[in-house]
């Protein structure tokens, strides 16, 4: 900047003809310089350096709370899933059967579906995890049996009803 407004010419025109009237116009370019830097610091958009510092920022924060934020939940150990419950089907009589278990957690939701006529039963547990499900089924339907707690669901577990 200083060499381009001491060599006297810009484009093939003289800028200025002594050196003092050079160094008059560099404080004015100097003054309206720093009143645009000042404003553009002030409005990082204005200036893309700040701007890039700033996604910058922005980007490597974003990056620590997906990397650290899964470490810090409430618990310091994982939830074990649900474990299915333990169960058994009768075969049929008038049509319907009788699926009864142990081993469901007091109060759950125990949910059996007979896949074969898309059909189910939900019931709670008894309190020492003993359950007992009447069913329409005929002898060969899948029957399959799990229990719900709150929002968790335990893994399947699947019968096939006893012929008579």
């Amino acid at each position: 900047m200083w060499k381009f407004f001491f060599g006297g010419y810009a484009s093939g025109e003289r800028i200025c003809a002594t050196p003092s009237q050079c160094a008059n116009k560099i404080g004015i370019y100097a003054q309206i310089s720093s009143v645009y830097l000042d404003s553009a610091l002030a409005h990082p958009l204005r200036n893309t350096q700040a701007m890039a510092r700033t996604v910058r920022h922005a980007f490597f924060a974003a990056i620590a709370l997906v990397a650290f934020a899964p470490g810090c939940t409430s618990g310091a150990s994982p939830t074990l899933p649900i474990p299915p419950p333990l169960a058994a089907a009768e075969a049929p009589e008038a049509g319907f059967t009788t699926i009864r278990g142990t081993g469901a957690i007091g109060g759950a939701l125990v949910v059996a579906y007979n896949e074969t006529l898309e059909t189910g039963v939900i019931e709670p547990a008894a309190d020492d995890g003993s359950f007992e499900l009447r069913l329409e089924a005929r002898g060969g339907d899948a029957i399959t049996v799990w229990q719900q707690v709150g929002t968790d669901s335990s893994g399947l577990l699947s019968l096939v009803v006893p012929e008579r």
